[in-house]
């Protein structure tokens, strides 16, 4: 997956909180600019609630892309 792949998927998880982020040209810079590859790759699909530390190991097993 392409750097770029991995940032656009983060951007698209992070647009279905509560809060959506506006549609810019600046917005993939400013990505990139805040998060590190690793974090946004590890962030994505995290849940946006409280969640049990097994649960999410079990989302996260085997679906780094890095």
């Amino acid at each position: 997956m392409s750097v770029n792949e991995i940032y656009s998927r983060f951007i698209a998880w992070l647009d279905k909180g509560w809060w959506h982020l506006p549609a810019s040209e600046h917005l993939l810079p400013s990505i990139k600019a805040f998060f590190t590859l690793e974090e946004a790759d590890l962030l994505t699909g995290l849940p946006f609630k409280p969640t049990e530390l097994k649960e999410i190991v079990n989302l996260k097993a085997g679906s780094l892309a890095i």
